[in-house]
């Protein structure tokens, strides 16, 4: 098996989710999602979270359960009833159960899901959400696998394994379709990994041939954009590697972002920078419903991004140009966020203003077209790449460095290149970025991606425009970016759990946050005493824009 490489596609830029989180709402979602591929017909659903995790007392205002019971019945990141998961699970006679549970937190954002069928057949899976929407299963009835869900996996469960794989194996083997078997003959849990989308008459095949071995046989289809292909190779991971490369091939950073992307997923130029359009696409319709702000928000705010935009043409603020309307659009798509609409997670929700802050801000002010803020969008995945690869995106394990730090060191390289600057300069910005931010911890009030987390989008893709122009103006930040980069995750581990999402510090144990915390869960409970989960609450949000 080849070597996993973070894709800008699958593990930085995106996915396409409704709000409000990417690490508690949406990775949870695609966990769900896989769970609910091992059992056809489910009667009983039970969630269960640590205490001390990143979950234990933030779960109902990011929508983590819900997240997870939608993507058990099937829906994706952005079906129209995702938020209304537990009365569909109600309408189809399944019930839900939350524990919390005091045990050892092996990692903050473990989910442990138990399914009982209506033939009484039951299966348990882990599975960890590991920021930015980035997921791996890392149990199935307590047997150890690593799925990311960018493969098609096939589990077999029957006695009967050898021969079953054997069968399945030869029907890939005459497709030629690529695989990988993950097993020992002794293994109680046989997985066969593979390299592609089986489409439907492959699946019946397999279905048909096996069905002498028993019904413990499923196929769990990708869950990622991408999917990955055998024994890939790249050519730099890493901003050291990257730089190496370009002394000898000179190429602009957002062509060196597309060659990866290419390397990595085995896709043509022209997906490549299709696939990057369409999410700009999409973040261009995430400012245009904020900027609105003729909705309500998920937890304790009211809109204020029209209030903002208006204040700015009115002259009341500091002329301090493309900064200003960066500010508002970053405001705008963290409310829609807030809305729980439609939004990209770049790398992560909880950041999702960042990068159309700068990009759609630059292209108002600048003389830009759209396929320069493609190729500024892919400067800024191939930074996030570096990321991936070293560290972290999620704010349970590294706090809000890894998440609002992330994404305005993206978004400063995304502005070198608006600029016209170099590879080495974009490089330069993106490690003055991160090292502004160093031990931003994560302390959202409230369950909710709000306060600060709407402002310090603002704050963050101000520091991007500032370490941009500090680089492209011959400012040298001195520390290499990758070796920022291991300093924020050092940081990380060296952060009070305390600091990192868990709404045990910070903002969140000031007299206000405490306040705002007990008057959220008035409105995510039955009543003050009540600890029973009230599952109406996934009425609360507004739909989305489209």
């Amino acid at each position: 098996m080849s070597r996993y490489y973070a894709s800008i596609f699958n593990d930085v830029l995106g996915p396409v989710m409704t709000g409000p989180s990417s690490s508690a709402t949406a990775g949870p979602g695609r966990v769900g999602r896989m769970a609910g591929m091992l059992m056809e017909d489910v009667k009983e659903i039970e969630i269960r979270f640590a205490r001390d995790g990143g979950f234990g007392e933030s779960y109902r205002g990011s929508m983590t359960d819900i997240a997870i019971v939608a993507g058990i019945l099937g829906m994706d990141l952005t079906h129209k009833d995702f938020l209304k998961s537990y009365e569909k699970a109600e309408a189809a006679g399944i019930s839900v159960s939350i524990v919390v549970e005091d045990v050892e937190v092996i990692h903050p954002d473990l989910i442990k899901i138990s399914m009982t069928g209506r033939d009484g057949e039951k299966v348990k899976m882990e599975g960890v959400s590991l920021g930015g929407a980035i997921i791996e299963i890392i149990s199935i009835n307590d047997i150890a696998v690593s799925l990311k869900g960018s493969t098609t996996e096939i589990i077999v469960m029957a006695d009967e394994k050898p021969e079953c794989i054997d069968t399945i194996t030869e029907i890939l083997r005459n497709r030629e379709i690529p695989f990988d078997v993950i097993t020992e003959p002794e293994d109680a849990l046989a997985e066969i990994r593979v390299y592609a989308i089986l489409d439907a008459k492959v699946k019946n095949e397999i279905q048909e041939k096996i069905k002498d071995y028993g019904d413990r046989v499923r196929i769990l289809d990708p869950v990622m954009p991408v999917v990955d292909k055998p024994d890939v190779k790249v050519s730099y991971s890493t901003a050291a590697e990257l730089q190496a490369y370009l002394k000898t091939h000179d190429i602009p950073l957002w062509e060196a972002a597309v060659l990866y992307e290419q390397e990595r997923t085995g896709w043509s130029r022209e997906e490549v920078l299709n696939f990057a359009e369409m999410l700009l696409d999409r973040m261009g319709g995430s400012v245009a419903y904020g900027i609105k702000s003729d909705f309500q928000l998920s937890g304790f705010l009211t809109p204020k991004a029209a209030q903002l935009k208006k204040a700015y043409e009115e002259g009341k603020w500091f002329d301090t140009g493309i900064i200003a309307e960066a500010c508002i659009y970053a405001v705008a798509v963290m409310e829609c966020n807030a809305a729980l609409g439609i939004l990209v997670a770049g790398p992560t929700a909880g950041s999702c203003g960042v990068l159309p802050g700068i990009l759609f801000s630059a292209y108002n002010k600048g003389n830009y077209d759209k396929q320069d803020l493609v190729k500024a969008l892919m400067c800024a995945g191939l930074i996030g790449v570096f990321i991936a690869e070293q560290a972290t995106f999620a704010a349970e394990v590294a706090g809000c460095q890894a998440e609002n730090g992330s994404a305005s060191a993206m978004a400063a390289a995304a502005g070198v290149h608006l600029l016209g600057g170099t590879a080495d300069q974009a490089l330069n910005a993106a490690s003055l970025a991160f090292q502004h931010l160093l031990g931003l911890v994560c302390d959202a009030l409230g369950e909710c991606a709000e306060i600060p987390c709407i402002s310090r989008n603002a704050a963050t893709v101000s520091n991007a425009i500032i370490s941009a122009q500090l680089a492209v103006g011959g400012f040298d930040g001195v520390v290499p970016l990758d070796e920022t980069i291991q300093a924020m995750m050092n940081c990380g581990e060296l952060m009070a759990r305390e600091l990192r999402a868990t709404m045990l510090g910070g903002l969140c144990i000031t007299p206000t946050g405490q306040r705002i915390e007990k008057e959220m869960q008035k409105k995510f409970y039955v009543g003050d005493e009540c600890d029973v989960c009230k599952s109406c609450k996934s009425e609360k949000g507004k739909k989305g824009n489209e």
